[in-house]
């Protein structure tokens, strides 16, 4: 320990590229170009190399046997460097399970994070191995282009899971790998400018070799960033994790390695470091690359079906809003937020009753129905709830799904419209629009029904023009399609609201008057027969004098107790058969 509070001064190696090394109080380097002081080693007091330091001499044999004094032995095999063989052999291993999944999201990220773990901890098994100092610079260079990249690495692999996507973007990653390229640069070419290390001193410790650095400028700098990535990153991890109660098992050790890494690598960069020869941070980056990996194939982290559906459910053109088992919004879709018109800060957390206007939506959460309609600015929604499956808590989450109806209730009217037309059409008479012979039968089954169950009476009134064929041979047929039309506009005229008219025949019509008693059908039977006879309608010849006509018409009246209850009709024509037999332009009533 006491070469590190040696004074450092910048010693030639007798090349163009110079070395920082560790020298005695009176000034005279230790080391030089990669040989031990032989002068300066036999006058150095064993104070001045530590307690436990040990001269940096291992004297080499000559073929005679003679040792050489003062030559570095370049190669050591300690137990220091077993966790750097097992940190290589984890990367190795991590890079041939991840290389059987390559279709798995994520899984780029953990085959790079191996990666650049992988070169870390070769270049320090190689720098355990080495003794030599410019053997163990090179060792210390090559372990650069896998730390600057390793927490670039993770926190590629947090933005994959947390946004799941299969990668981030181009920019995003070159914006990340600035400061990373540049450390490299730096720590390649450190001789020139010594931003990374300021100086660097081999140190031996019972018979192990080791290369201690004073830092640079910059060596603060990247840690300072490596540190800020791998946090924002383990956060970012952390919070997409514990959305979901299915990952929070693996959250668990994988929010671990990354803290305990970084705890490695702060101990072994700070002052009280009791081993400062030994850093265990690659042994731990390959942990938890490991884990990573486990946690991805084994549950299933970033398995593309999840990605998927993540992706169908912000795409898809239904709204989807889930909801906690207190009513509370926890998540909401593009498509949601645009049929409710708000932002996301503005729905999460508020309770799905204050953003869906529907009297139907406590029923919803609380499971007494299932769907409603209602109706927004942007539309007509059908809203489905679906029970999800339940919390830790013991709470159920719901999913509400919007499904946009507005065009399909567009075309239900459009084609309810047409129906009915169609239903009107079938049952008008297309000369004088009063129903036809058809929907008259129907509605005439229907009293007759009401009168058996209800006891009310019924009575039908049979119109028929008197002389009509007259009419036509005369004027023609037009007229006497006018005059058709003329006729029936005065039944329904004179008719009640609740009374059916329609057109049963050629120049035949017959009202149902339903509730009504003989007296009151006769009535207006009479008023109806003055009013058809009391009819001016122009003939075709502006000289011709005005048409009139009169009619005939029976009536006919039953009750439940009636023994022609299913004849009516019948009664009633026979009526008006009397009421042509007595002269016509007379009202008859059936007996």
């Amino acid at each position: 320990m006491g070469c590190l509070r040696l004074r450092r001064v910048l010693v030639s190696n007798g090349s163009d590229s110079r070395v920082r090394m560790p020298v005695c109080r009176r000034g005279t380097a230790l080391i030089l170009d990669g040989r031990v002081n032989p002068v300066m080693l036999q006058a150095t007091p064993r104070c001045c190399l530590g307690a436990h330091a040990q001269p940096l001499v291992s004297p080499a044999r000559t073929p005679n046997g003679h040792a050489v004094q003062g030559q570095i032995t370049m190669f050591q095999l300690t137990i220091w460097s077993v966790p750097a063989l097992a940190a290589t052999a984890l990367a190795i291993y991590t890079l041939y399970r991840v290389h059987r999944y390559q279709d798995v999201p994520g899984v780029w990220a953990i085959r790079w994070l191996a990666l650049f773990v992988g070169i870390w901890s070769l270049g320090q098994l190689l720098g355990s191995l080495l003794t030599g100092i410019d053997a163990k610079l090179i060792a210390a260079k090559l372990q650069y282009l896998g730390i600057a990249f390793t927490p670039v690495a993770w926190f590629a692999f947090a933005l994959t899971y947390a946004r799941q996507r299969r990668r981030p973007n181009n920019p995003t990653l070159i914006v990340l790998s600035i400061v990373p390229v540049l450390t490299i640069i730096l720590a390649l070419t450190n001789e020139l400018h010594h931003l990374v290390w300021s100086s660097v001193t081999l140190l031996e410790h019972d018979g192990y070799v080791s290369l201690t650095m004073a830092y640079g400028p910059w060596f603060t700098l990247s840690a300072v960033y490596g540190y800020a990535t791998l946090f924002t990153a383990t956060v970012m991890l952390g919070y997409a994790l514990s959305e979901s109660s299915r990952y929070r098992k693996p959250l668990v050790a994988i929010m671990a390695a990354p803290i305990i890494t970084a705890a490695l690598n702060l101990l072994y960069l700070s002052p009280w470091n009791p081993s400062p020869w030994f850093d265990a941070t690659p042994l731990g980056f390959a942990l938890a690359a490991l884990l990573l990996n486990d946690g991805v194939l084994r549950f299933g982290l970033l398995d593309l079906r999840r990605v998927l559906r993540h992706k169908v459910v912000e795409e898809l053109s239904d709204g989807i809003i889930i909801v906690s088992h207190n009513g509370r919004v926890i998540d909401i879709n593009p498509s949601a937020l645009r049929t409710l018109g708000i932002d996301d800060g503005d729905a999460l957390n508020r309770h799905a009753t204050s953003l869906i206007p529907s009297p139907a939506i406590p029923d919803m959460l609380s499971q007494r129905r299932t769907d409603c309609v209602i109706s927004l600015l942007q539309g007509s929604f059908h809203v489905i709830a679906t029970p999800l499956a339940s919390e830790d808590d013991g709470g159920q989450q719901m999913a509400l799904v919007f499904r946009d109806i507005t065009a399909r209730r567009e075309q239900e009217m459009q084609l309810k419209l047409v129906k009915n037309r169609m239903e009107r059409l079938a049952q008008t008479d297309y000369l004088t629009g009063l129903h036809n012979r058809r929907y008259f039968m129907r509605r005439l089954s229907e009293e007759v029904e009401r009168v058996k169950r209800q006891g009310y009476t019924l009575s039908v009134l049979l119109i028929d023009l008197d002389y009509f064929k007259h009419v036509n041979d005369t004027h023609g047929h037009d007229v006497g399609d006018r005059v058709l039309r003329v006729i029936a506009n005065v039944c329904d005229e004179v008719k009640r609201l609740t009374d059916v008219c329609s057109r049963i025949g050629g120049e035949e019509f017959a009202i149902l008057l339903p509730d009504t008693e003989p007296p009151g059908a006769l009535k207006l039977a009479q008023r109806l027969r003055e009013t058809i006879a009391n009819q001016f309608i122009a003939a075709a010849a502006e000289e011709t004098p005005p048409i009139r006509v009169t009619a005939s018409i029976g009536v006919a009246t039953v009750s439940r107790h009636s023994p022609y209850l299913e004849h009516v009709l019948s009664q009633a024509d026979q009526a008006l058969y009397q009421a042509k037999n007595d002269g016509r332009n007379t009202v008859r009533v059936a007996a």
